[in-house]
């Protein structure tokens, strides 16, 4: 579960469209279903929220993520809710960012803890790949190196997305030419509106339903 959360967390912070619904694949078999959206705000920030429900033998999980990245990419406040019903655990993590770091808030089934993970001011975290495709067409081998903060992890790590240019994909017997993006150990595929069609990570990938 947790390199499902990871992994999809880090992917589905960028490049999506208005709302895309997707299937969740995991080792090769439908695991649940998903919903991304993102939409630019008035004030030039974007918003991104991903739901996403799947089954685990004979448990449902389900997961709700929110971000908020200001124009230039710095990322403003990130939301994490993960709940098993049947065992009546929810867990929220919300964290916002300042020079020093992020200063996070969590609950756990009614509990309320705080703590601060730092990182060195001068550390970049800006990640402008956030805005490609929606706001700006990026070159073949643009490269953009950050600071990603991770709910799951709660830790900083050195991330990187790279624009690989158009790629050939095969989805349902269909050939498909789409935008490549690389980051974090995965593959983002998009059609040409930016739209999401693939998001591969370890383990897995989703997949827009119908695509």
């Amino acid at each position: 579960m947790k390199s499902l959360l990871v992994g999809t967390l880090i992917l589905a912070t960028a490049w999506a469209g208005a709302q895309t619904k997707m299937r969740v694949v995991m080792g090769g078999k439908d695991a649940g279903t998903a919903s991304l959206t993102q939409r630019l705000r008035e004030d030039g920030s974007k918003l991104v929220q991903l739901s996403m429900t799947m089954k685990q033998g004979d448990r449902e999980v389900t997961l709700r993520s929110e971000s908020i990245y200001a124009s230039n990419g710095m990322p403003i406040r990130k939301y994490l809710e993960v709940s098993v019903p049947s065992q009546k655990y929810r867990r929220t993590r919300i964290a916002t960012f300042d020079a020093k770091g992020a200063n996070l808030t969590e609950d756990l089934n009614g509990t309320r803890s705080t703590k601060q993970i730092p990182l060195e001011p001068k550390a970049n975290r800006a990640n402008v790949s956030e805005f490609w495709f929606l706001r700006e067409q990026p070159k073949k081998g643009a490269k953009v190196s950050f600071h990603n903060f991770s709910m799951e992890t709660l830790d900083w790590s050195l991330a990187d997305a790279t624009y690989q240019g158009l790629a050939e994909l095969t989805i349902g017997g269909k050939k498909l030419s789409l935008h490549k993006t690389t980051a974090v150990g995965g593959a983002i595929y998009s059609d040409k509106a930016g739209e999401p069609i693939r998001m591969e990570f370890p383990g897995g990938f989703l997949e827009r339903a119908g695509a």
